[in-house]
């Protein structure tokens, strides 16, 4: 877990070094463990399980981790934004792009998108 996995509940959360008098922090990896932290304040551990317990619960080859984080976070995260049904007709831009044989005037080409309705960019009301 990094500050970039913490970026979804959208406050001001920092990783930093779990401090030795944090709960669980005697049954967490010495140099594999951290603290989530708001405003300097220990808001939640994460890291993975010491030796000494794995050893104690005969697990072998494996890591396991544990994350806790103080579930008032989720109430103080601000509410992503609701959805809103998009308009009924959307704004749309084109731009045509092409080459013209030897000869062919743009005039032409224009005069016959003209006819199909375009308009010139310059020509549309903002």
């Amino acid at each position: 877990m990094t500050g970039e996995d913490l970026k979804v509940l959208r406050l001001p959360l920092a990783v930093g070094p779990l401090p030795a008098d944090a709960p669980l922090a005697a049954v967490l990896h010495p140099t594999r463990a951290a603290g989530v932290f708001l405003d300097g304040v220990l808001v939640g551990t994460f890291g993975e399980a010491h030796p000494r317990v794995l050893r104690a619960f005969k697990v072998k080859k494996e890591r396991p981790v544990y994350v806790e984080l103080d579930a008032s976070l989720l109430d103080a995260a601000p509410q992503p934004p609701r959805f809103r049904d998009p308009a009924a007709t959307q704004a749309m831009e084109r731009a045509l792009a092409f080459t013209l044989p030897w000869g062919f005037g743009a005039q032409e080409v224009a005069g016959t998108l003209y006819g199909f309705g375009f308009r010139h960019e310059e020509e549309h009301d903002g």
